[in-house]
């Protein structure tokens, strides 16, 4: 089976004022369908990079990344279609939420069909153990369920 991320050789370099920064050196993991894995690191130890790579925000500087075997870098498109990123930072509205109107509210801006939202936001939360706790707020988490580089509001994008 085609692991749902594969990452080879990955590696990312910026410049900044003349200097050069390497933002991620030779990464390699994968990661199975179904999976559930958190990017975890010091400030500046790359995650919002490999986010965006894997998001197609940015390229890598050298190696590979699939998602859902497309290849990043030569069929961005396809990946965008597989896949959903929601960078956090917001600290107003989106916390006010529940953990459920957050899923709900992303699932239905990315196209998720209306007749299988509430099954599909209870799915998602208890695969991550928040079933029982899906209607309190988002502020009321610890900072470190939910002050990441990416919030855990993305939703699967609608199949097909």
């Amino acid at each position: 089976m085609t692991p749902a991320i594969e990452v080879s050789g990955l590696s990312r370099e910026f410049d900044r004022s003349g200097q050069r920064t390497t933002a991620l050196s030779d990464i390699e993991f994968s990661v199975a369908e179904g999976e559930i894995v958190a990017l975890l690191g010091e400030n500046g130890a790359g995650k919002t990079t490999l986010t965006k790579v894997l998001a197609t925000l940015l390229l890598p500087t050298s190696g590979t990344a699939r998602v859902m075997g497309h290849d990043v870098a030569r069929e961005p498109g396809l990946v965008r279609r597989v896949q959903s990123v929601v960078f956090g930072g917001d600290k107003g509205f989106y916390s006010r939420l529940s953990a459920r109107d957050n899923l709900r509210f992303f699932a239905m801006l990315n196209g998720a069909d209306p007749r299988r939202l509430n099954a599909t936001v209870r799915s998602a939360l208890e695969s991550v153990g928040l079933g029982e706790e899906a209607d309190r707020r988002l502020e009321t988490f610890s900072r470190a369920c939910g002050s990441g580089s990416t919030s855990p509001s993305g939703s699967p994008p609608p199949p097909g």
